[in-house]
C-alpha cells in the first residue's frame, strides 16, 4: 500500500518509541489514526502530536483478546473501519533460558506473540472481506538471528516473522498485503520497561 491519504490505521504500542513514530508518519501522510497503547495517557499524548485527523486514542492490552476485539469496535466507531493495522506493541525479557521465570515467559509471549496473533485474527478477516488493506507486524533483527541471553525475545520475534510469512500467502489473493519489519537498535523505551534475570 503506497498511498496512505484517507486511509484508516490502527497502531498498537503507539504511546512511545517506534509506535509513536509510525503513528506520526501515518498522520503526516494523511491517514486517520487510532493510537493504541496499554497506557491511555501515553496513547492520548501521541494522538495529540499527529498532523491531520481527526484521530483517536484507546487503551489496549494486546495480550488480552477481548481488548483487541474492543479496539476493533472502537476503530469502527471512530474511523469507520480499518485499512492498515500495525502490530507494534512489544516488551523485552533478558536472561538465560532456564533462569527466566515462567511468569516472565508468559508476559513476553502474551504481548509479543499473542498480541500479534490477536491483531491478525481480529483484523485479518475484516480486511479479507473488504478485499484491501495492509498488516504490518513489527518483529526485530532478533527474529532473524539468535542472541545469547535473549531467548524469550528471539523466540517471540522469530515466531512473528514466520506468522507474517504464512499470513502473507493466505491474504494475498484477497488483495491484502502483509509485511514484517525487522529493525535493529534504535532509541526506544523497551529496555527501560523490560525485565531481566
Amino acid at each position: 500500500m503506497t498511498e496512505l491519504r484517507g486511509t484508516r490505521a490502527v497502531v498498537t504500542g503507539a504511546g512511545s518509541g517506534l509506535g509513536r513514530a509510525l503513528a506520526r508518519e501515518l498522520g503526516r501522510r494523511g491517514a486517520r489514526v487510532m493510537v493504541a497503547d496499554i497506557n491511555l495517557a501515553s496513547a492520548e499524548a501521541t494522538r495529540d502530536t499527529l498532523a491531520g485527523g481527526p484521530h483517536a486514542a484507546v487503551a489496549c492490552d494486546v495480550a488480552q483478546r477481548a481488548q483487541v476485539e474492543a479496539m476493533a469496535r472502537a476503530a469502527d466507531e471512530h474511523l469507520g473501519g480499518v485499512d492498515v493495522l500495525i502490530n507494534n506493541a512489544g516488551v523485552a525479557v533478558a536472561g538465560d533460558v532456564g533462569a527466566v521465570s515462567p511468569e516472565d515467559w508468559a508476559w513476553i509471549v502474551g504481548v509479543n506473540l499473542w498480541g500479534v496473533i490477536h491483531g491478525c485474527e481480529v483484523f485479518g478477516p475484516r480486511l479479507r472481506e473488504q478485499r484491501r488493506g495492509w498488516i504490518l507486524n513489527v518483529a526485530s533483527m532478533a527474529g532473524l538471528v539468535g542472541v545469547a541471553k535473549m531467548g524469550p525475545y528471539c523466540a517471540t520475534k522469530f515466531a512473528v516473522v514466520g506468522l507474517s510469512e504464512c499470513l502473507h500467502a493466505e491474504l494475498a489473493p484477497a488483495n491484502v498485503a502483509v509485511s514484517v519489519l525487522c529493525p535493529s537498535v534504535f532509541q526506544t523505551s523497551i529496555a527501560a520497561n523490560g525485565r531481566a534475570t
